[in-house]
Formats: C-alpha cells, structure tokens, sequence
C-alpha cells in the first residue's frame, strides 16, 4: 500500500535529497516550499506521512505545523517527520509532546529516511487495521 508523503522542505539540497530517496522507493510524494502553502492545500491533499523541517521562512515551524493537524486531523491519523538539525533534548522532547512521531537530525543518511518511512507504512497499517476491527461490518450494528 502506497502512502502519500508531502515533504515540507525550504531547503533546496534537503528537498533534493529527500526526493532522490522518494523516488528510489517509488513513493507518491508531493513537495511544498514552505508550511503556509501546505496548510492552503490540506482541504484538498491529505497525506498520511509528512517529512517537514524543523523551521519555515514564513513564520510556521514544525511544531506549530504538528499542532494544527493534532487539532483538526484525527482520522485517518497523519505520521510526522522532522528533521532537525538540533541534538538538544529539550527540542527532541518539545516536538514529541505535540505531536511529532519521529525526530531525524541532519545530516541524515538515505538509509535512515527509507527506514524512517517503513516504520511510518508499518505504524500507518497497524492503525488502520485496528479501525478495521472496531468498525462494524455491512452486517453488523
């Protein structure tokens, strides 16, 4: 099953590297230069996995980013990414708590997004399928 990704990336080296990663895993992805266009755009594109930086030119952040989706997005549920370049735990600990599933310093190696994204697919599926089991069936209730 293919997830659709929106990478949240301002840097260009960043934005490049990330998609030779996407594109050698032949995942649907879709590029946004900053949080303010992806936030314009979440009415009509919905991913389930976002890779985001940490900080935005246009006064978003991350964080901020990971709150509003908390907030109005709770189903199907959306798992978080970001890198960061930041190893102080405060930040580490400060991005979990609202939200962010998962914390990649830079620089990173491709080998750590592929396996980032497989934990993303593998987490994404066992929710989906306990939503499965907790809806009822065309016969049911």
């Amino acid at each position: 099953m293919s997830h659709q990704i929106a990478c949240i990336i301002h840097n260009p080296e960043i934005a490049k590297f990330i998609e030779i990663v996407l594109e050698h895993d032949q995942y649907d992805f879709r590029f946004f230069p900053n949080a303010s266009t992806f936030v314009a755009e979440m009415t009509r594109y919905l991913p389930r996995i976002i890779v985001t930086e940490r900080h935005f030119a246009d006064g978003y952040d991350a964080k901020h980013l990971c709150e509003l989706i908390r907030l109005h997005y709770r189903t199907p549920y959306i798992y978080i990414i970001m890198l960061s370049t930041s190893p102080a735990l405060e930040d580490i600990e400060s991005a979990l708590s609202v939200g962010v599933d998962d914390y990649v310093l830079e620089p990173f190696f491709p080998q750590q997004i592929h396996a980032r994204l497989m934990v993303a697919r593998k987490w994404l599926a066992y929710l989906d399928s306990i939503l499965a089991i907790q809806s009822p069936g065309p016969f049911e209730g």
